[in-house]
């Protein structure tokens, strides 16, 4: 079992529909264009309390309905692969994150430790010169980049943030197909350049990978210890 802290209701689903807030404080203003696959919006302000029966809005915060396991269902997402939910909606794994699994709290305690999950990678985009070097003066044409010199030279050299890639990694921390990145030029009516993978290199993070192990509890019990009234 499982519990949605949006409904406050138990269920057996694992995942949920982010809310609206959840989108803008993740994506920006513009969330709905920049993520994958995109979503509907109503973005009638007169029209507050009525979801429009033509946009995608009456999901926020409800219930994913789909019963397969986390593993099944991030597998399924991989590489930006939509889900065609109620017949209707194109999904992608950006719109959804997990519901809160229900906790044994009559099950003894049991101590296990876990690696802390650290990027391994920080990711940039590579300068006018790599590219030069790497693809040819016309490196533009030859990896299809759509680059426009007068709008986006800005982003060379530039490191990119985990919310524009973080869906788009691969288990070897490679970047697949595009991303996208925001912006507020005018000129991009859409809010987001699309960047490829042949545009961005990636370097180590300063990390040491040998310090000690995070000691947890089993089921993160000091995590969710919050909701042990609800579940």
């Amino acid at each position: 079992m499982y519990y949605n802290n949006i409904t406050k209701n138990k269920t057996i689903y694992p995942f949920r529909f982010k809310t609206e807030l959840e989108f803008e404080d993740e994506f920006g203003y513009r969330w709905y264009d920049i993520i994958q696959q995109g979503w509907v919006h109503d973005d009638d302000d007169d029209d507050d309390d009525d979801y429009n029966d033509d946009s995608m809005d009456y999901l926020f915060g409800n219930d994913f309905e789909v019963k397969d396991t986390k593993n099944e269902l991030i597998d399924y997402y991989k590489n930006h692969i939509g889900y065609y939910y109620n017949n209707k909606w194109s999904i992608s794994k950006q719109m959804i994150i997990e519901n809160i699994q229900s906790i044994d709290y009559n099950k003894p305690k049991q101590l296990v430790y876990e690696e802390v999950n650290y990027n391994k990678y920080d990711y940039y985009i590579k300068t006018e010169n790599e590219l030069i070097e790497e693809y040819g003066i016309n490196w533009n044409f030859v990896i299809d980049a759509a680059w426009s010199k007068d709008h986006m030279n800005y982003l060379f050299g530039s490191k990119l943030e985990l919310n524009w890639y973080k869906y788009s990694l691969d288990k070897n921390g490679e970047i697949q197909g595009e991303i996208h990145v925001p912006t507020d030029d005018p000129f991009m009516e859409r809010g987001y350049w699309i960047i490829c993978k042949n545009l961005i290199k990636r370097k180590k993070t300063n990390i040491d990978y040998n310090k000690p192990k995070q000691l947890i509890y089993e089921n993160r019990i000091l995590k969710f210890n919050q909701y042990k009234n609800v579940l």
